[in-house]
């Protein structure tokens, strides 16, 4: 895809593409996030990449994130039932033994 841009002539504040990032459901669309990315005859499609580049290191980190809250609580989960079948194998160990 290519993009191109003429700024106005006279400066003036620097051009900015705004990107709307929406989520649609059956019956309406909700606005997640408004980004304003600063566009300028010095954007190359090599920074247009590292930007791209650091969202998915960044989107990368964060699932790592949730699996690691996930794997901690199944730890947990784990540990519990352990410790509740631990139990009821010592107690019936001891009725055994009376």
């Amino acid at each position: 895809m290519d993009f191109s841009i003429s700024p106005p002539p006279g400066g003036g504040d620097p051009p900015t593409l705004g990107i709307r990032v929406i989520r649609v459901n059956a019956s309406d669309a909700t606005t997640l996030a408004l980004l304003d990315y600063p566009v300028s005859s010095d954007t190359t499609v090599s920074s247009a990449v590292a930007l791209n580049e650091n969202k998915e290191q960044r989107r990368l980190r964060d699932e790592v994130v949730k699996l690691k809250a996930l794997l901690a609580a199944r730890d947990s989960e784990l540990a519990e039932v352990q410790a509740v079948t631990g139990e009821s194998a010592k107690a019936e160990i001891a009725a055994r033994a009376a």
